[in-house]
């Protein structure tokens, strides 16, 4: 549960980055990280509580206990849950086209993103989901949670990394201009965190349970530490290779003296 709690929250960093774009420059990290923290637990943990509730009073068809149970309130929730429900996954299907056209655009800067290339993504993007829904529809439990359990798996390492470079490396300061710059301080592609990518990710395989499983699951129990053991490996390895890379450590001090004559936010 706690492994499914972490990537609930990491799997709103699209959200995140896309929409505190628009706050005011005097917004503070505390205040959006409040915001941001608050609202996800707050709504997880309501909506948790309630399925638990209604799982209890009915394993068998926990929706029907909601209108048994709750009456005319239960239909007012149910309307709430629907009408939620398409709007999440219309902003869901937003950030998805926005983390396309990001990759595409930090590839090929130079491609123009016109209303077409928008369009087409948008729909290739909801064929894509939806026939992944639909594949799933059989037994959606078993898809879900393996979906899940591979979102976190490959977002912890991502994650680590992230936080690493973020807090410890780099500490906030960073030459937003040169990030889409492949000539700049931080280069075309970063070599050392996406080498530690990659073991981060390699090395969660024997431990993992689900969707595959690895060759020390049964002897924990089944238990899976896998993002655990990617987590810790990611974020230790990332630092130790940006300390002994002479590169690294310019591209470091380069970007700190210009955050500081320039702040960025």
């Amino acid at each position: 549960m706690l492994a499914i709690g972490i990537v609930w929250q990491l799997a709103y960093a699209p959200y995140v980055s896309d929409y505190s774009r628009y706050l005011p420059s005097s917004t503070g990290p505390r205040s959006a990280f409040v915001a941001t923290y608050g609202g996800l637990v707050l709504s997880s943990v309501v909506v948790m509580i309630l399925g638990v509730l209604l799982g209890a009073a009915d394993p068998t068809d926990p929706l029907g206990a909601l209108q048994s149970h709750l009456g005319a309130v239960g239909i007012v929730i149910l309307l709430a849950f629907a009408f939620s429900a398409a709007m999440i996954n219309a902003a869901e299907l937003y950030s998805g086209v926005m983390c396309a056209l990001t990759a595409v655009q930090s590839s090929a800067p130079k491609r123009p993103m016109t209303t077409r290339t928008r369009i087409v993504t948008t729909v290739v993007c909801g064929i894509i989901a939806t026939a992944g829904a639909l594949f799933g529809e059989s037994d959606f439990m078993s898809m879900f949670q393996a979906f899940v359990t591979l979102l976190l798996y490959v977002l912890i390492p991502w994650s680590a990394i992230n936080l690493v470079d973020y807090f410890i490396i780099r500490k906030g300061s960073y030459d937003l201009e040169a990030l889409y710059d492949p000539k700049g301080v931080y280069g075309g592609w970063n070599a050392v965190g996406l080498a530690t990518y990659a073991v981060g990710l390699v090395v969660q395989v024997p431990f993992m349970v689900a969707p595959i499983q690895g060759v020390f699951a049964e002897s924990l129990g089944m238990v899976d530490i896998a993002w655990v053991v990617g987590f810790v490996v990611s974020a230790g390895l990332y630092l130790l290779l940006t300390r002994l890379f002479p590169g690294a450590r310019r591209a470091d001090e380069t970007t700190t003296t210009a955050s500081t004559t320039e702040p960025t936010r």
